[in-house]
């Protein structure tokens, strides 16, 4: 997948709370378990499916937003595939509206150049783990860029395949994220998910787990459980074009994954 994103640096002066933006730059803010977040760089992106997707990084953390449309009006979050919220942390911990959080998304206003104005609040799951609640979200004139489809007239970032219990994993969803600090990189079905973080400079070579920087996660409806031992394999990293391929075999619990393997644009 070609991604041609327009990010645009915040100038925000000024905020006294999540309703109130006391300049006309792009913004995206909220409280996180009632800690304020502020992204430092904000942008929105359009997915050939649809979705329109709303990011915004600080130094060590992320939060993204997913809605199917550019209607304005409100997109209830954790039951709609196309809509989801996920915050990761500054430790690398992603959090999800899908599939068992919830929350919503208002969109108030779309520009002539397609930036987007709203609100959110959502409750958001790392599996069988943790819970975060995020409230008086607000995005601010996100400024518009876009994601092309490859060459097959996919959406997803990539390939992404690994057997469970010697039974085939081919997920519906395949996402790619730099956050800054790491690349994440999950591949997921209606029930189960697979999560690959490793540090967004990361070199060729062999990584076992568990290991400082790196995690693998296994993820199926209400439980989730980081591998207890492993390895991921890292066999090329261009950061020139974002591409990063490698493979993967963990245990996680009961859940043994073996030969995995990805190819994804982040």
């Amino acid at each position: 997948m070609k991604k041609y994103i327009l990010p645009l640096l915040l100038a925000i002066i000024g905020f006294s709370s999540c309703e109130n933006t006391e300049d006309n730059s792009p913004a995206l803010q909220a409280e996180i378990d009632s800690v304020f977040f502020k992204a430092n760089t904000s942008f929105l992106s359009a997915n050939a499916d649809g979705r329109f997707i709303i990011q915004g990084l600080s130094a060590n953390k992320s939060l993204t937003i997913s809605i199917g449309g550019e209607q304005e009006g409100v997109y209830t979050l954790g039951t709609i595939a196309s809509n989801y919220a996920v915050y990761e942390d500054a430790y690398g911990n992603a959090y999800s509206t899908n599939p068992l959080g919830s929350g919503t998304v208002t969109l108030t206003h779309v520009g002539d150049n397609g930036e987007m104005s709203g609100t959110f609040e959502f409750m958001a799951i790392r599996p069988g783990i943790d819970t975060v609640f995020v409230s008086r979200g607000l995005f601010y004139d996100v400024p518009n860029g876009v994601i092309e489809e490859d060459d097959q007239g996919g959406v997803n970032d990539g390939t992404f395949n690994a057997l469970v219990n010697d039974v085939p994993f081919d997920p519906a969803t395949v996402a790619a994220t730099d956050t800054g600090n790491y690349i994440i990189i999950t591949g997921t079905t209606t029930s189960i998910s697979i999560l690959i973080r490793v540090p967004a400079d990361v070199q060729p070579g062999d990584y076992t787990l568990p290991m400082n920087g790196f995690q693998a996660t296994y993820a199926q409806n209400a439980a989730g459980q980081d591998a207890t031992d492993g390895l991921i394999t890292i066999i090329s990293h261009n950061t020139s074009t974002n591409n990063i391929k490698g493979t993967f075999s963990f245990q996680a619990g009961l859940n043994e994954v073996t030969s995995g393997t990805f190819d994804v644009n982040y």
